[in-house]
């Protein structure tokens, strides 16, 4: 899923200045989701300022994951639209500001707190709200309440003026400006349309996960949801980074197995170009100058993968196009290397042999990306186990509507007990091996179906938490006794 990147101060004010006074149409002032929509569709491009139609995307997508052969709650789907609507009234409001420099919001912004927790109250007190599953109606409850408890930070956001800088205005900054409100009012149509997706986020890992089918008498892994939204893979590798130093750890090591076009550690070790992103480029103290990284990829697949239809022709097609993605990458980390000397890029036939050259219990955190060339690492582990998809018994899920309906996406996924494949685990063992106690084991991919098969096989029993961007972790423990 992709986040909305936006740098609040110089663009949203950019744009306040670029519209103030211009002349909407009445639809655009009406508060709700459907005159926002109709507004976006008739206004003319330059009249609407770039950041509000981006807000607006970023909010209405987010849908309701709908059951294969079952049409998803009437009841969830209000649920999700209400929450939609906090949203869309900031940015209604936002445009209020441009039209007639609206400077005191609170009234409305209150008003329509109190009509969104009337709406979900009456909601979830539907006889028809209990028979919902557990998983899925907890999900809004909570939610909606986080939602709600966005209030007071959108009265702040809306009523606080900026710092003017020394020597450049009086110490009172007296109210707020319009151009204050109007950053203030995206910014809380920002956040409000975060829990948007949180929500929608966790209806889709619901799904997913609720159908694993349990055989050979074995227990699912207790799966733990976390509110984090990543953009993307490297954003949710930093979130664990940065669990690891909030728990303490001075100069964190990463290991990432399947380094693909090197975005994991450009987003990681690049200079930052927003002065206001964090640290600074050279801060001893910043996530940059103290992790040391170490990235593992072969970047050649030994045997044709196990998709019907794979060749040898297309194998050696494969291996060119690895081989030019290994020389984009290589170019693009060497200035990395110049500037970090605890930056290593490695490559191998076998990451196995090249991971069996660090010490165990040695590094912070270990990632698989679900990439080796923007393939499955399965692919290749399953190909070169000498496994054949053909061995492996394939069976439904729960749902019986998955036999007729093969992209359910567990529809063939199982725990298999005895059944699984002793590549995979041996190669999640030799992670874990090389993972200090405490230390984090974690890949990308949990919606994919032979990952999420290889971890519910493998921490059976135990706990595998989850966020954003498919990646799934777990903290590696000591064996018990």
């Amino acid at each position: 899923m992709k986040l909305l990147k936006i740098f609040f101060v110089p663009l949203l004010l950019a744009s306040m200045r670029t519209v103030s006074g211009t002349t909407l149409p009445e639809v655009c002032l009406q508060p709700g989701l459907e005159p926002l929509q109709s507004c976006l569709q008739q206004a003319a491009r330059e009249a609407v300022p770039e950041p509000i139609s981006q807000l607006f995307e970023y909010v209405a997508g987010a849908n309701v994951v709908q059951d294969h052969g079952e049409e998803a709650s009437p009841l969830i789907v209000a649920c999700m639209q209400n929450m939609q609507t906090v949203a869309a009234l900031f940015l209604t409001l936002a445009m209020q500001v441009m039209q007639a420099g609206l400077q005191t919001p609170q009234q409305q912004i209150q008003q329509g707190f109190a009509e969104f927790d009337a709406k979900q109250t009456q909601l979830f007190a539907n006889e028809g709200f209990d028979q919902i599953e557990s998983g899925v109606r907890s999900s809004g409850i909570r939610h909606s309440r986080k939602l709600s408890g966005l209030l007071q930070e959108a009265l702040e956001a809306t009523s606080t003026p900026r710092v003017a800088p020394p020597g450049q205005g009086a110490p009172d900054a007296g109210p707020p400006s319009a151009e204050d409100v109007f950053s203030g009012l995206l910014y809380a149509a920002k956040k409000a349309g975060d829990r948007v997706r949180l929500h929608e986020q966790e209806l889709i890992y619901h799904r997913h996960i609720r159908g694993i089918r349990i055989v050979e008498g074995l227990q699912t892994p207790v799966f733990v949801f976390h509110d984090f939204l990543a953009a993307d893979v490297p954003a949710a590798v930093r979130f664990l980074l940065e669990k690891q130093v909030k728990f303490g750890t001075a100069r964190p090591s990463l290991v990432q197995i399947g380094v693909g076009n090197g975005d994991v550690p450009v987003h990681l070790l690049s200079p930052q170009k927003d002065p206001n992103a964090g640290a600074a480029a050279g801060d001893p103290y910043s996530l940059q100058s103290r992790l040391q990284y170490i990235g593992v990829d072969t970047y050649f697949q030994s045997e044709p993968g196990p998709d019907v239809g794979s060749t040898v022709e297309q194998l050696q097609q494969k291996n060119i196009y690895l081989e030019q993605l290994y020389q984009q990458t290589a170019a693009r980390l060497q200035p990395l290397q110049q500037q970090k000397p605890d930056l290593y890029f490695l490559r191998g036939q076998h990451e196995e042999a090249l991971l069996s050259q660090l010490p165990d219990q040695s590094v912070d955190l270990l990632f698989v990306s679900d990439l080796v060339g923007e393939e499955d690492v399965s692919a290749n582990l399953w190909t070169s186990a000498g496994n054949s998809t053909k061995t492996r018994d394939i069976e439904t899920n729960y749902n019986p509507n998955a036999a007729r309906d093969p992209s359910h996406p567990n529809a063939n996924v199982q725990i298999r007990g005895d059944f699984v494949s002793d590549r995979l685990a041996s190669l999640y063992q030799l992670w874990s091996s090389k993972v200090k106690y405490g230390g984090i084991m974690a890949g990308a991919g949990i919606l994919g179906k032979q990952i999420v098969e290889a971890v519910c096989d493998f921490r059976t029993a135990n706990e595998v938490h989850v966020t954003g961007a498919g990646v799934y972790w777990w903290y590696v423990e000591p064996p018990e006794e």
